[in-house]
C-alpha cells in the first residue's frame, strides 16, 4: 500500500474471501484478520496521499475526494450515533464500571456461558466493522478513477474465489475438517474458506450477480468460457453450504435477471423481421422443450446419482424447512408457520 496504493488494495480485495477461517486452520483464538490487514490499507492511502503533497504550499494540495455532502453529512451522523450505541454497550456488559460498581467483573451475560469480557470484545469488532464499511469506500473513490480498475478488482475477487472453491473440494473428498468445526462437519454442511457455512452463503449471494454479469457482458467468447467454468465450482458450493438464505438469495437475483432478460429481447424481437421472429419463437420452444425434459430425466435418474445431488445441505435443508412451514401452516396458521421456518429469529 506505501508503495502503491492500487496495489494495496487489488491485494486486499484478494484476501477477502481467503483468511477468514485461517485461525480455525491454526487452531488459535479468533482474530479479525481482514480488519487488521484495513488498518494497514488505510495506513497506506495516508502515506500516498501525504507523500504526493509533500512540499507544495496548502492551496496547491489537492484534497481527497469524498461523497458530496448530501451523502457526507447522514454518513457521519451514523458514525456518531454508532459510537455512542457501542460505549453504551461495552458499559453495559461491565455492568457500568466504574459508575455504579467499584471493581471489573467477567460476568456470565447469556444463557451460553459467554462473558462480558468477550462481548466486549465482539461489540468493538463489530463496530469497526460497520466503520470501515466506510473507509473502504472513501479509499475506493480515491483510488478507482477508470472502468478498467473496476473490471480488474472484479476478476481478482472472482480469481480468489476460485481458491476458496479449492479448499471447499479439499474439504468434501479429503478432509472435512480442515477449517471447519465438528458441529458443521456433523450437519453436512461446508464453510470453504469461511467462518462458517452461512457465511459463505452470504458471500455467494453478494458475488452471485457480479459472475452472471461478467459472463452476459464480456465481449469475447474465451472470456465468456473462462468465467462459467468458473462459474460451476461456485454454483456448487453454494448447493453444500446449506445455507437457504443463499437459496433465496440466488432466485431473487435469477428472478431479476430473467425479467430484464424478457423485457430486452421483447424490444429487440419488436424491430426483427418475420422469419427472424419464427426463428426466436422455435428456439424458445426447444429452450422450453430442454427444460421441461431435464425435469422428467431427474425424476427418473439412478437413485445413487439423486441421493448425491439431494443429499446436498442446501437441498436437504430446504426440503426439511418447506416441510415444517407446511405442516405448522396447516395446524397453526400462516404467521406461526413463518416463525417456525426462521427458527423463531423475530
Amino acid at each position: 500500500s506505501v508503495y502503491k496504493i492500487k496495489y494495496g488494495l487489488y491485494l486486499f480485495i484478494f484476501f477477502i474471501p481467503l483468511l477468514n477461517s485461517l485461525t480455525i486452520i491454526l487452531a488459535i483464538r479468533s482474530i479479525p484478520i481482514l480488519l487488521f490487514l484495513f488498518f494497514s490499507l488505510c495506513l497506506g492511502f495516508v502515506v500516498n496521499y501525504a507523500r504526493n503533497n509533500f512540499g507544495k504550499k496548502w492551496y496547491e494540495v489537492k484534497p481527497a475526494v469524498f461523497f458530496d455532502s448530501e451523502i457526507a453529512r447522514p454518513v457521519l451522523v451514523f458514525i456518531i450515533i454508532f459510537a455512542i450505541s457501542c460505549l453504551i454497550t461495552i458499559f453495559r456488559y461491565s455492568n457500568f464500571y466504574p459508575f455504579i460498581t467499584n471493581n471489573y467483573y467477567d460476568l456470565k451475560v447469556n444463557v451460553n456461558g459467554v462473558g462480558s469480557t468477550g462481548s466486549i470484545y465482539w461489540t468493538i469488532h463489530f463496530f469497526f466493522n460497520y466503520i470501515i464499511g466506510f473507509g473502504l469506500l472513501f479509499i475506493i473513490f480515491n483510488i478507482i478513477n477508470k472502468v478498467k480498475d473496476i473490471i480488474i478488482a472484479l476478476v481478482i475477487l472472482v480469481s480468489s474465489t476460485l481458491v476458496s472453491s479449492g479448499v471447499f473440494f479439499y474439504q468434501y473428498f479429503f478432509n472435512p475438517y480442515f477449517g471447519s468445526f465438528k458441529h458443521w462437519v456433523n450437519s453436512g454442511r461446508f464453510n470453504a474458506t469461511f467462518t462458517d457455512p452461512n457465511s459463505l452463503g452470504a458471500y455467494t449471494i453478494l458475488l452471485f450477480p457480479i459472475f452472471i454479469v461478467l459472463i452476459i457482458f464480456s465481449k469475447k467468447w474465451y472470456i465468456k468460457l473462462t468465467f462459467g467454468l468458473l462459474f460451476i465450482p461456485f454454483m456448487i458450493m453454494i448447493l453444500f453450504s446449506g445455507s437457504r438464505s443463499a437459496l433465496v438469495g440466488v432466485c431473487l437475483a435469477l428472478l431479476i435477471f430473467l425479467i430484464l432478460g424478457v423485457i430486452k429481447t421483447i424490444k429487440k424481437v419488436k424491430h426483427f423481421p418475420k422469419h427472424k421472429k419464427i426463428i426466436v419463437l422455435i428456439i424458445t420452444l426447444i429452450l422450453c422443450v430442454v427444460i421441461i425434459s431435464s425435469c422428467f430425466s431427474f425424476i427418473k435418474l439412478d437413485s445413487k446419482i439423486k441421493s448425491i445431488i439431494l443429499g446436498t445441505g442446501l437441498v436437504e435443508r430446504s426440503i426439511a424447512t418447506f416441510k415444517t412451514g407446511l405442516h405448522y401452516y396447516r395446524s397453526a396458521g400462516f404467521i406461526e408457520s413463518l416463525k417456525s421456518i426462521s427458527n423463531y429469529r423475530y
